[in-house]
């Protein structure tokens, strides 16, 4: 999304809370700042930047645009299937709270659309703006040529003494046990053209773990282990095989992949329990043993 041209201002330095007073923030800090939304039980971490790495982990500032609080429109940027899966739910009036240490800056929820990348958006009113922007629909794994946007008007800022704290950018703790020279053939999507269909989430995650990285982290290590099980059956290979799956597992004779990859992550609390990956040709699924990503039923 492209913002109008405002000059990028920056707040007054972050603080942080220590007891019932602020000081400034330590300044090696990655996280520009905390992204709250009571509507959705959100408190993600932002961090200044939009490449892959930003926001595989975290939410991230369009580098091009004001800081939120600052006079412009600010834009904020985040996976569908990971911080903004829910931003859907908002409605005007809502809450959207931008927190560096103990500051707060309050937004209110003006409009939500769904927009073509490079709308523009305009300044509020207020003079100080800050759209939440996503890719729609929010269970996408492809990309989409639509974007989801929240936009918000500054309502008021304030200092407070005890700010939430920052949510946990640890990815999912999760491995594929690929012997080496498997590894060596590529199990990356650059190395496995798939077309990429849907992520859901089942089971009784913990909110804050479904908003957040956890569910697209198991995502990309379910696809691991799918490619790796592929490479695996057509290559026949029952070495590679005994490693990559339960013993109950037979390995197939072949491998009749076509069509679109759905994926459904089940977890419980904060820990994934399986990963089922599904296409028209196959349907897999994997159980956690430890932290590897064990292949347990294979059915096509």
């Amino acid at each position: 999304m492209a913002s109008a041209p405002d000059a990028v201002e920056r707040p007054a330095s972050p603080v942080v809370a220590h007891g019932s007073q602020c000081s400034p923030a330590p300044p090696a800090s990655t996280v520009a700042g905390v992204l709250v939304i009571p509507a959705i039980d959100l408190a993600a971490p932002v961090i200044e930047g939009l490449s892959d790495n930003v926001l595989n982990v975290a939410v991230g500032h369009d580098p091009s645009t004001p800081m939120p609080g600052s006079p412009g429109e600010a834009i904020l940027e985040a996976h569908d299937v990971s911080y903004f899966s829910a931003l859907d739910r908002l409605r005007p009036g809502d809450v959207v709270i931008w927190a560096v240490g103990c500051r707060r800056w309050v937004f209110k929820t003006v409009s939500t659309m769904v927009a073509d990348p490079g709308t523009l958006l305009p300044t509020p009113q207020s003079g100080s703006g800050l759209a939440l922007v996503t890719c729609w629909p929010s269970e996408a794994l492809w990309w989409t040529p639509d974007r989801f946007v929240v936009e918000t008007s500054l309502s008021s800022a304030s200092t407070a003494a005890a700010p939430r704290p920052t949510p946990d950018l640890t990815p999912v703790d999760l491995v594929v046990p690929a012997p080496a020279a498997l590894v060596r053939l590529g199990l990356g999507l650059d190395d496995n053209p798939v077309v990429l269909g849907t992520l859901a989430i089942t089971g009784s995650p913990d909110n804050a773990w479904r908003l957040g990285p956890g569910p697209l982290d198991a995502a990309r290590v379910g696809l691991e282990a799918y490619f790796a099980l592929r490479r695996t059956v057509q290559a026949q290979d029952r070495l590679w095989w005994s490693k990559l799956a339960l013993p109950t597992v037979a390995m197939p004779r072949s491998w009749s992949y076509s069509g679109v990859v759905d994926t459904v992550v089940e977890a419980r609390d904060e820990r994934v329990l399986e990963v089922e990956l599904s296409s028209p040709g196959e349907t897999v699924v994997f159980v956690v043993r430890g932290q590897k990503l064990m292949a347990d039923r294979v059915s096509g």
